[in-house]
């Protein structure tokens, strides 16, 4: 399998030095997705300061289960939640990837709702160097609300072609995603 960005992509977004790789023995077993185990071993994810992304604090020493951070989250979803681990936070809320399955949620703390971000851990990084590729027409410092909006809806359109069904899932947080970006939320 190929991903949708290597580790030489992310490098050249975010620097040599700021990518986390996990150990492949070291990984949560909850994680069983092969191509996941794969994807975070030999690619990683970005660590940047002063980004959207910040990884939890143990992704380098293997994923901590979501609901020992979370007991309660098993209550927001339908879905089992057992093989989830925490990838890291976005504006407090968490990142949360399915070790079964490879898909990547955000946990939305103030809402108490678990919204669908990516089908699979390469597309999630792809967003985030893509994200971090356009950081300055995203950031309120250099942008104005709405440009914010208009450069975040152009992402979610360039996303939607690499992983539509991430984009377009029924619980999706896409949309949403643009406002709350724009408008510092």
């Amino acid at each position: 399998m190929t991903f949708a960005i290597s580790r030489e992509a992310m490098e050249k977004e975010f620097g040599a030095g700021h990518l986390i790789r996990v150990p492949a023995d070291r990984i949560n077993s909850s994680v069983t997705d092969a191509p996941t185990v794969r994807f975070l071993s030999e690619v990683g994810l970005p660590r940047a300061e002063e980004f959207v992304f910040t990884p939890d604090e143990e992704l380098p020493s293997g994923l901590r289960r979501a609901l020992d951070v979370w007991p309660g989250l098993a209550d927001s979803t339908d879905e089992p939640a057992d093989a989830w681990v925490v990838l890291g936070s976005f504006m407090g809320d968490g990142f949360l990837l399915d070790g079964a399955s490879g898909a990547v949620r955000l946990y939305v703390e103030g809402e108490d709702a678990i919204r669908f971000m990516n089908t699979r851990i390469d597309f999630f990084a792809r967003f985030l160097a893509s994200f971090h590729r356009d950081r300055e027409l995203l950031h309120p410092d250099f942008a104005t609300p709405d440009e914010i909006e208009e450069a975040m809806n152009n992402l979610v359109v360039e996303m939607r072609g690499i992983d539509p069904g991430g984009v377009d899932h029924e619980s999706g947080y896409w949309n949403d995603l643009a406002d709350r970006v724009a408008w510092q939320y």
